[in-house]
């Protein structure tokens, strides 16, 4: 409230300066004139009294100044003269003026990107009613990793009852559908959600209603909600739209609303809300413990999280006495806005935004050293200005006004520049549907143009600050006779300049470190051995309507007419289903191996499981080492076989031939063990993204455990996506209804598991050799500085007999110098920050961190030769008799 106060009361002075300036100096004569009639009265004459009467007040124009800085209009004056002056000197020094700005906006610049990606994926407002008191629950168990797992309808039932410290509480569960009757079927996501969710969320619908939480559930339960995205999208963006029918899952529902655009993302991309109870005294065991909900929250006013999470937490110890399936499950209670964020997400943004300023360090690092030299050609100017009067305190102003006016245009260019950084970032931000969408969102904003506001002054403090102290501080008489202490203070004033490189070099040195591990990481991610042959391999993603296929019997029976089919198209050597494919992280399998039973259902191991139909491996390429594989005999009325990998024979059959022992398989902790034979041996195949090592790997045949959501794989000759048409032609011949999922080669599959990191790779290794150009346009400035500070010196000593070769060695050893101090510093930086990576990726391979640890210093070296290189060129060509009446 103050500084407002301050600065309204600088902006009032300004605007009515001339009529202050009028009324200031008509009462300052008016004192003057009363002193002097007092002085008259007293029996001086006229003149006399008034002469008497300026020298008892000291002066008109001191005492207008004083007024003045009362009022801080001299201060305002003063940096408007400052910056007016930074013009005039920056129209005489355009080489300069564009090296600072350029350097800055490059700097500026790419935060400002970056943080508008921040913003928009990080500090995005969630679109709910009052945000801060909505809360997301998830269920963490100490051996799960991941800590963001569904509720079951159980734990749901008993928490939603918690009436101290909730308003209300609602479940989502998501499905995909297939909406048929306009255009080709489409599998959509549907959300099955409790009557209170928007109510709860406070988001009312763009056209029609939402769900009525008091309205009876027999009511509603044919109603449907759709997406902003599929009413522009399918059904033209048409209002009447609303009170018509669509079907979904074989089932008729009316739309009775329409949603925003920007409540699409709200958790999970949906395209289709329908109500759902989630009641579990209506549900089956299984599905009673069946984790598969997503649960929402508000909170009661003035509650706080750490109680509820207490609360919530007692009320589930209560429900695991009775229940052994809840047993070693607490809750994990998140606000909205940290729900909508994944957690790899934010590390991912953060690491941009810490590497980004890293870079304007760097950046300042190096304007601060042009500005040394700068202002020691200035000298002769401070002196002259100190002379006349000049506080030293002026001085410092004057060349903080010109750094800020540099820092602003600096920052005008950033902000252009974030704007192409911005566009390129959406073109690049595609990975999956949600991230494309929000990548649409992202956007120069207002919070992004005052962000870069901020910054540009901040850099004033970082690159403009010590210099104009160090060059504010005179000595008046050397200064005016160029002698003096100018050999000193230019000493000083190189330690210094030498002082900002080597911190360039240390930073530098810490950045391509830190981006070599992250590089490498995704280096390690491409050449990671598949365990398969993806060339040449089509992927279909199907998934049934239980509605339509609701018997395990009539889902089997569809997949196998379908594997029939497509094995009978032209150029088709195999063709198979699967649940999942390599590198999808399939669902775990708990299971026992040998005659002792775990005491406790969450001490099981568990293993990636596989349900796959007979050509599976072969439509693959994985190989069968022993044993045989799946066949037509292995039916659903068959004795249950398996097939394991690699790893999971030698953890749990050491030094024992897997083929024909047994395992035990749960598909839940509450449902009876199933027996199964291994029949077969193959090879091991990566289970995920940056796999650090194989797992063990369970292979199902199909049809003994059937599911509604299969992909189908076929390998082709030739180009595979040639065969799409007939493929989606088959599908339609047996269902006409069946909506049909991507259709891709298995190559852009794989390849879109990592793009996320390989995109972020590719950016810290341009943010990486940015950083190593702006030090080596350090290095370079401090050396040609030193030459040309030094050329009477190399005169001195190339008219004395000095070789070529010893001035060349000279001048390059000061860089050298520079780097290897610089080096040596950013050293413990890096090795900490390599360390960090490695633990962060599961890498304990310390021959890959000393590597990063040999290349990062080197190439920081290398850049100070070839920086140090054209200055040293330059001193070799000096001629002695110029270089001795060198001023």
């Amino acid at each position: 409230m103050r500084l407002w106060n301050w600065l309204r009361s600088w902006l009032r002075a300004i605007l009515r300066r001339t009529r202050l300036e009028n009324e200031m100096d008509a009462e300052l004569h008016f004192h003057i004139e009363a002193f002097a009639e007092d002085l008259v009265r007293s029996g001086v004459p006229l003149q006399e009294a008034y002469r008497r009467a300026r020298i008892e007040f000291g002066g008109i124009e001191r005492a207008k100044e004083e007024c003045r800085d009362a009022r801080g209009v001299n201060f305002i004056e003063s940096l408007i003269q400052d910056l007016r002056y930074g013009l005039r000197m920056l129209r005489k020094n355009p080489g300069f003026a564009s090296t600072v700005i350029l350097t800055l906006g490059l700097g500026i610049g790419l935060n400002s990107a970056i943080f508008t990606v921040a913003s928009g994926f990080l500090l995005r407002e969630p679109p709910a009613k009052d945000p801060p008191n909505v809360v997301m629950l998830t269920m963490v168990n100490p051996a799960e990793s991941w800590d963001r797992n569904p509720v079951t309808p159980t734990e749901f039932s008993a928490l939603r009852g918690q009436v101290h410290s909730f308003e209300g509480m609602a479940a989502v569960l998501i499905e995909n559908l297939p909406l048929i009757g306009r255009g080709d079927p489409e599998s959509v996501t549907v959300a099955r959600v409790t009557s209170n969710y928007f109510a709860l969320l406070g988001v009312p619908a763009r056209l029609g209603r939402t769900f009525a939480p008091g309205e009876d559930s027999a009511k509603q339960q044919f109603n449907a909600i759709i997406s902003s995205d599929l009413w522009q999208r399918k059904f033209n963006a048409d209002p009447a739209i609303v009170g018509k029918t669509v079907t979904l899952g074989g089932q008729i529902y009316t739309v009775i609303g329409i949603m925003p655009e920007r409540f699409e993302y709200v958790f999970i991309p949906c395209a289709v809300w329908i109500p759902d109870s989630f009641d579990a005294q209506s549900l089956n065991s299984a599905q009673r413990e069946d984790r598969r909900l997503n649960v929402f929250a508000r909170l009661k006013t003035g509650t706080i999280l750490r109680q509820v999470q207490v609360r919530t937490n007692a009320i589930l110890e209560r429900l695991a006495h009775d229940s052994p399936a809840e047993r070693g499950w607490i809750a994990n209670v998140m606000t909205l806005q940290a729900a909508l964020v994944e957690e790899g997400t934010r590390t991912a943004v953060l690491l941009l935004m810490g590497v980004v300023v890293f870079v304007l360090l760097i950046a300042c690092a190096n304007v601060a050293g042009i500005f040394l030299a700068r202002y020691a050609g200035r000298e002769i100017e401070f002196a002259v200005r100190a002379a006349l009067g000049a506080r030293r305190s002026r001085l410092v102003q004057q060349l903080l006004g010109e750094s800020l006016l540099l820092a602003l245009l600096g920052g005008g260019f950033g902000l252009l520049l974030s704007l192409w950084g911005v566009h390129l970032l959406r073109a690049k931000l595609s990975f999956n549907a949600e991230t494309a969408w929000l990548a649409g969102k992202v956007q120069v904003d207002s919070k992004v143009f005052l962000f870069t506001c901020v910054i540009s002054l901040l850099t004033v403090l970082l690159f403009g600050v010590l210099p104009a102290l160090k060059s504010s501080k005179l000595e008046i008489q050397a200064g005016l006779h160029g002698g003096g202490s100018a050999p000193s203070r230019g000493r000083r004033e190189s330690r210094l300049r030498s002082g900002f490189v080597v911190g360039q070099i240390a930073l530098t040195v810490i950045l391509i470190a830190a981006t070599g591990a992250s590089i490498q990481m995704v280096i390690r991610e491409m050449r990671a051995r598949l365990g398969f042959d993806p060339k040449g391999v089509l992927s279909v993603g199907l998934s049934l309507p239980t509605s339509k296929y609701p018997t395990i019997e009539s889902q089997a029976a569809f997949f196998s007419e379908i594997v029939q089919r497509s094995q009978g198209l032209a150029g088709v050597q195999f063709a198979a289903v699967t649940q999942e494919v390599p590198e999808s992280f399939p669902r775990r399998v708990a299971f026992e191996a040998g005659v002792h039973s775990a005491s406790r259902p969450e001490e099981r191991p568990q293993a990636g499981g596989y349900f796959v139909s007979p050509d599976y491996f072969q439509a693959m390429k994985i190989p069968l080492l022993r044993g045989r594989a799946f066949s037509s005999s292995d039916s659903a009325r068959a004795p249950r076989v398996a097939i394991v990998n690699e790893t999971f024979a030698r953890q749990y059959f050491p030094n024992v031939d897997p083929i024909g022992g047994f395992i035990r398989t749960y598909g839940n902790p509450l449902s009876p063990p199933v027996s199964r034979q291994i029949v077969g041996l193959v090879g091991d195949v990566i289970d995920r993204v940056g796999q650090r090592e194989n797992v063990p790997q369970i292979y199902v045949p199909f049809v003994q455990d059937p599911m509604n959501t299969m992909k189908l794989v076929i390998r082709v000759n030739g180009d595979p996506t040639a065969l799409a048409a007939a493929v989606r032609d088959s599908i339609w011949a047996i269902d006409k209804d069946q909506p049909i999922g991507d259709i891709k080669m298995m190559t852009q599959v794989i390849g879109a598991k990592g793009a996320n990191d390989r995109f972020l790779g590719w950016m810290l290794a341009g943010f990486a050799s940015t950083a190593l150009g702006l030090a080596t346009i350090g290095i370079f400035g401090v050396v040609a500085y030193t030459v040309a500070q030094r050329t009477h010196e190399i005169g001195v000593r190339m008219a004395l007999g000095a070789k070529k070769g010893n001035v060349f060695r000279l001048i390059v050893g000061r860089g050298i110098f520079l780097a290897t101090v610089g080096t040596a510093m950013g050293f413990i930086g890096a090795l900490v920050v390599v360390r960090i990576l490695s633990s962060a990726a599961y890498s304990d391979s310390w021959f890959s961190a000393l590597l990063i640890l040999v290349i990062a210093p080197a190439s920081v070296i290398l850049a100070a030769l070839f920086a140090s290189y054209i200055p040293a060129r330059r001193a070799m060509r000096v001629d002695p008799m110029v270089a001795l009446r060198y001023e």
